[in-house]
């Protein structure tokens, strides 16, 4: 992948970074006794969404990122624009998912 290329993606990936985390701001600001049980499930879909948004941040460092880490595979750009964070190209993604 082009320079250029990790660049836009790194800048989707702290985009979307920056859109949880201040998400998981505003959400413990809100949450009160009663809505506890309520908001978990949410905090921890976003805490693996950072997850996998740090996990991409580095394959972008380590020259790695765009690769499935199923079949090693190139994902298609138009994956990776729509979900920056993916680690898996459509079909492993598609396997992944009949399997759970």
């Amino acid at each position: 992948m082009k320079t250029s290329q990790l660049a836009h993606f790194k800048k989707l990936l702290l985009s979307e970074q920056q859109a949880v985390i201040e998400c998981l701001h505003q959400q413990a600001d809100e949450i009160d006794e009663t809505t506890d049980e309520v908001l978990d499930p949410l905090t921890e879909s976003e805490a693996n969404l950072l997850e996998k948004i740090e996990l991409a941040l580095v394959k972008i460092e380590n020259g790695s990122y765009g690769m499935c880490v199923g079949c090693s595979c190139a994902i298609p750009e138009p994956r990776l624009e729509a979900k920056p964070s993916v680690s898996l190209c459509c079909d492993c993604q598609k396997e992944h998912e009949s399997a759970v």
